[in-house]
């Protein structure tokens, strides 16, 4: 009886255990991967979870004991997601079965304050988490940054104790950011149950994510597919591009405006959310701003190619935003850069900070292959310092105009430091730089110099009286506004002028040009967009390609003239009479005349032929000897000696014979 019982109780704990296993590969609970976002504004915040049942709610107080709870419904929809391919192991791929994605804002909150949240589900509740309010008036502002945790087994455990190092030694950090790479597979659910019940310093502190490469994979296929995993498990602002919703978005903490950016894939087209970036930037001023990305712009060798990509594509538009930071992750390597304008270093330019692996992960230049090296070699001097090592965190904080970054290991000893002036200071900088670089008077017109003169002798008017980087980036962008399109006007007007050549054309197309030019030169003061200018600048290159036209064809046809002409002065030579050859020169320009009303090659070369015909008619009867009263019929020197001859013998008859007067 009692190996029965045994087997029994043996069988029914096995039952509960691969009960567990199977659940814990779904969904873990009715309160699955609870955590919370940072809103646009301190007075928000999105909490995300997941369950296996329908309405569930969130519950959030000032106090630990929920005194005076407020409860939100959440808005719910259901998921799946199969694996991507058939042949990936079940025992590790599985799929995402389906259930309940729930998403709750958090709002009219209290800035800097403490706030505690669960989920309930009738008497049913998870675990409390709390977090900080965002501040809008503080003057100091310390956050963590953590990259790449991707991981296995206990290292997700040592990601936390980095984690919670980072808190122990700096217990002022109000938020969380990190930039991908969170976990090493986004579709093994495994990795998000094991990072997520490892991690627990995150339980009690907000979070600011995008996705990294490993969260678009899916399963065991290399390529690159979407965020929409990632999506299911955080709940961002949702005010970015309408392409990248939820992973591309902004906040405002303080003084400070953090762009999150999803920039994963290299096969896409990314103008809206360029657009969408400086729509941001121009609407939200700010006295720092920082951009978190998974791949930046500078890289030391190790992921070259994403670098290169995300360079090209993003550099120079935060450098044109005035960006004081970017950080990223991706290389597992710490480093940053001085700071850059165009592949040089610049006090008004952009830090470009990489963070050491949070997890396991790490690279090393010692290690690297020819292609990587090669890329290390020509880029390392762009870097201010690299380290080598994983389960690294950084501690980043802004005071006043100063931002220090701190780099710690997994104890939490800083290992280095560096620090950069932003704020006011910076602005101007950059703001000074900006203007100067557009109000070079040599590369103007001088019919514009005098307006761009205008511009900066505004701009800087304005600086000296500008207290605040709000007041300072809009002087900035107002006078970078209206210099581009001066400069654009000047590029426009200074193109046409390539037209007006007295070398290329005669007199009468020359006055036309000049004047379709004076018309031009108004027509493009009068536009306010670039838009209008480039408008302008084709209709008025049309009228004078025409003009060009009409030259070109009145060229060929004074070619034609000049070969007649020259026909026709090869004839005169021939004369050697006075009149007869002003006769004939008289008639050459006669002739020659008629080309000047021509308007085609056409009626030149006609017309070409029948002037050279006149001129052989008139060579031809202009040497043709004078008549002789002289009897008929002597036309050669035969003729005349018969005559001759003739002629002696009656003048012999008559004097022999004579005539006989009249009586």
């Amino acid at each position: 009886m009692k190996k029965i019982l045994l087997t029994l109780c043996m069988t029914f704990l096995l039952f509960i255990s691969v009960s567990v296993t199977l659940f814990a590969n779904t969904v873990v609970s009715y309160f699955a991967y609870l955590n919370v976002s940072l809103g646009e504004t301190y007075e928000t915040a999105g909490v995300n979870w997941q369950s296996n049942v329908s309405g569930t709610k969130l519950v959030y107080s000032e106090d630990a004991s929920f005194s005076s709870p407020i409860t939100v419904t959440p808005n719910e929809k259901t998921w799946e997601f199969k694996k991507v391919k058939e042949s990936d192991d079940p025992q590790k791929y599985n799929d995402f079965v389906s259930r309940y994605i729930c998403k709750a804002q958090m709002t009219n909150l209290k800035e800097n304050t403490t706030y505690y949240y669960k989920v309930t589900l009738g008497e049913d509740e998870s675990e409390v988490h709390s977090f900080t309010s965002a501040s809008s008036s503080q003057t100091k502002t310390t956050f963590g940054f953590v990259t790449d945790t991707q991981a296995y087994g206990d290292y997700y455990k040592k990601a936390n104790t980095g984690i919670e190092n980072l808190l122990r030694v700096h217990p002022e950090t109000s938020f969380l950011l990190m930039t991908g790479d969170i976990v090493d597979r986004g579709g093994i659910e495994n990795e998000w149950v094991n990072f997520f019940n490892n991690t627990t310093a995150l339980k009690n502190i907000a979070w600011a994510t995008v996705p990294g490469n490993h969260e678009y994979y899916h399963s065991t296929n290399p390529g690159y597919i979407s965020a929409e995993i990632y999506n299911q498990f955080l709940n961002n602002p949702s005010n970015g591009p309408t392409q990248r919703l939820n992973s591309t978005y902004f906040f405002k903490y303080n003084n400070i405006l953090f762009i999150m950016m999803d920039t994963i894939r290299t096969d896409v087209d990314y103008t809206e959310t360029k657009e969408w970036f400086r729509k941001v930037v121009n609407e939200n001023p700010s006295d720092f701003i920082i951009v978190g990305m998974h791949s930046g712009p500078y890289s030391l060798g190790y992921y070259s190619s994403a670098s290169k990509y995300s360079y090209d594509t993003f550099a120079s538009m935060f450098e044109e935003c005035g960006v004081d930071l970017v950080v990223s992750g991706h290389e597992h390597i710490f480093a940053y850069t001085y700071p850059m304008i165009n592949h040089k270093q610049d006090e008004a330019g952009v830090t470009y900070l990489i963070g050491g692996a949070g997890g396991n992960k790490s690279s090393n230049p010692e290690n690297y292959n020819s292609e990587q090296l090669t890329w290390f070699n020509n880029n390392k001097d762009y870097f201010e310092e690299y380290i080598v090592g994983n389960l690294r965190t950084c501690s980043i904080s802004i005071d006043g105009s100063k931002l220090t970054v701190e780099l710690l290991d997994n104890d939490g000893n800083v290992l280095t430091s560096f620090t950069r002036t932003g704020g006011i200071e910076k602005a101007r900088k950059s703001a000074n730089q900006a203007v100067s670089q557009l109000s070079d008077l040599k590369s103007y017109h001088e019919h514009y110099q005098s307006e761009v003169q205008k511009v900066v002798s505004e701009f800087e008017s304005n600086m000296k009286n500008a207290t605040s980087i709000s007041e300072i980036n809009s002087y900035k962008t107002d006078s970078v506004q209206k210099l581009n399109l001066i400069k654009e006007k000047n590029s426009a007007y200074q193109s046409l002028l390539t037209f007006n050549n007295e070398d290329r054309y005669y007199e009468t197309q020359l006055k036309e040009i000049q004047e379709i030019l004076e018309e031009a030169l108004k027509q493009i003061d009068a536009c306010k967009t670039k838009e209008d200018v480039e408008k302008a600048r084709l209709e008025t290159h049309s009228k004078l390609g025409s003009v060009d036209s009409k030259t070109i064809i009145r060229g060929n046809i004074n070619k034609i003239k000049e070969e007649v002409n020259a026909y026709g002065i090869s004839l005169a030579v021939q004369i050697t009479d006075e009149n007869k050859l002003n006769e004939m020169m008289e008639f050459i320009g006669t002739e020659l005349a008629q080309f000047d009303t021509l308007e085609s090659v056409e009626e030149a070369t006609q017309l070409s032929e029948e002037v050279k015909a006149k001129f052989d008619q008139f060579l031809t009867q202009e040497n043709e000897p004078e008549k002789q009263p002289s009897k008929k019929g002597c036309k050669n020197g035969k003729d005349v000696l018969i005559y001759g001859v003739f002629t002696l013998l009656g003048l012999f008859t008559f004097s022999l014979f004579g005539f006989k007067k009249k009586d």
